[in-house]
């Protein structure tokens, strides 16, 4: 009996604080409402209770060496449009991996029509 009692988890708030319900007239309630962003779509980046969300700047106020950052990686027929010989060690590697990764795809699609 004292096992049961020593092992009892014990939560910081309980269930009914935790998820604020809506109203009983069918509306949302005020305390579920997220704040505003700053950045487009609405998706909040601050991991702070008291900060704010960080400001976005224009495009020419951000230094050089950041925008290629966003690009991404190449894909597969990018890769594959470039001569064999001209590829970095890296991106041949990256090459194999997506050429093996169209491999098992197209090797799983035709296994799941049988």
């Amino acid at each position: 009996m004292l096992k049961r009692l020593l092992f009892v988890r014990s939560f910081a708030a309980k269930p009914s604080a935790a998820a604020p319900k809506a109203s009983k007239e069918g509306g949302k309630s005020s305390a579920a409402v997220a704040p505003k962003s700053t950045i487009p779509g609405g998706i909040p980046i601050n991991i702070l209770k008291t900060g704010q969300d960080p400001v976005l700047k224009g495009v020419d106020q951000y230094p050089d060496w950041l925008q290629p950052l966003g690009a991404g990686l190449p894909s597969l027929p990018d890769l594959l449009a470039q001569p064999f010989d001209s590829l970095l060690p890296v991106t041949r590697k990256r090459l194999f991996k997506l050429q093996n990764r169209d491999k098992i795809k197209k090797a799983n699609s035709l296994l799941a029509k049988k």
